[in-house]
């Protein structure tokens, strides 16, 4: 789960993981919150249509922006796996910008959401009148 400023975005599931193993056939699904697919986010990866949607979508977004919010960083990817005895958190990755990148459409998209999440989060923190408005930088903290 790709997630900006406590808010989930999109889902991304995988055959494998491409970081791991140097001879992976990485295949992937991309998925809007409501469940609408995206195709073509990712140039040179396959489309994985053999992947069902996640058993419980509703439990993975709470999970995420539970978590996402708790992390406070303005992009974070959840991973998270299923299994036979249910849902079961994987790790965060603060900074996941290795090869496969995005298509130029999804990863404008991403900037736009991110930039959306952050227009609402320093409203938010005006609001309440912190001076740095919610911008993130090493060592701040947010509340």
């Amino acid at each position: 789960m790709f997630c900006f400023y406590g808010e989930p975005g999109f889902i991304e599931m995988r055959t494998e993981d491409w970081g791991r193993f140097a001879d992976a056939q990485v295949r992937t699904r991309t998925f809007l919150l409501d469940g609408t697919e995206l195709f073509n986010v990712r140039p040179f990866v396959g489309q994985a249509t053999d992947l069902d949607m996640p058993r419980d979508l509703p439990a993975i977004i709470e999970a995420s922006r539970i978590l996402s919010k708790a992390i406070r960083r303005p992009f974070v990817r959840l991973d998270f796996f299923e299994s036979e005895q249910g849902l079961m958190f994987g790790e965060v990755t603060q900074h996941p910008g290795r090869l496969p990148l995005l298509v130029p459409e999804w990863d404008e998209r991403f900037g736009q959401a991110l930039r959306a999440r952050l227009r609402a989060h320093a409203v938010r923190r005006h609001r309440r009148g912190r001076a740095d408005a919610g911008l993130w930088r090493p060592g701040l903290t947010h509340s």
